[in-house]
């Protein structure tokens, strides 16, 4: 069955090595804004340009090809913004495949510190205060979602996602 997958949680949160290991259990491609935004920074695009928003619409143009191919799509984003997320939304739409929302929680603080200062450099640095930010400021999908929490092993974290799906 064709379906779009959407991550989503704050930085750190674990979603990109959920988004990995789920992908290589079901053959998925992932498209990670984290990757598109590390690109263009590394071709000259700087902070002072609207980057975030411009690596959602690369990934964003890139799973709507993916999808009209027949590929099936994880899209690896935090997602928090109801922008970002009716955009997932439309596109599932207008291929009429269902989106599946995955959130992803570390409910571990140290463990999600720890991730966040292990990030790759590539990867634009983010404060403590600014994922406490970011977690109060999302708000709950308009779509049922599945919720999983990534201090969990990951095989666990996939099992549960996959008995969702």
């Amino acid at each position: 069955m064709m379906v779009l997958i959407a991550m989503s949680g704050v930085p750190g949160s674990g979603k990109t090595t959920i988004a990995h290991a789920l992908a290589a259990e079901l053959g998925y491609a992932v498209l990670s804004v984290d990757t598109i935004e590390a690109g263009m920074r590394r071709a000259g695009v700087d902070d002072d340009q609207p980057c975030g928003l411009a690596a959602y619409a690369v990934a964003q143009a890139l799973a709507d090809v993916q999808l009209r191919l027949g590929v099936k799509v994880i899209a690896d984003a935090v997602n928090v913004a109801d922008p970002a997320r009716q955009a997932w939304m439309e596109l599932a739409a207008s291929h009429g495949v269902p989106l599946v929302v995955v959130e992803v929680r570390c409910s571990d603080v140290l463990l999600h510190r720890e991730r966040l200062a292990t990030r790759p450099v590539e990867l634009r640095e983010i404060s403590w205060a600014e994922i406490e930010q970011r977690a109060q400021e999302s708000a709950a999908w308009p779509v049922a979602t599945c919720q999983v929490d990534s201090a969990q092993p990951v095989d666990a974290v996939v099992a549960h996602i996959l008995d969702y799906l």
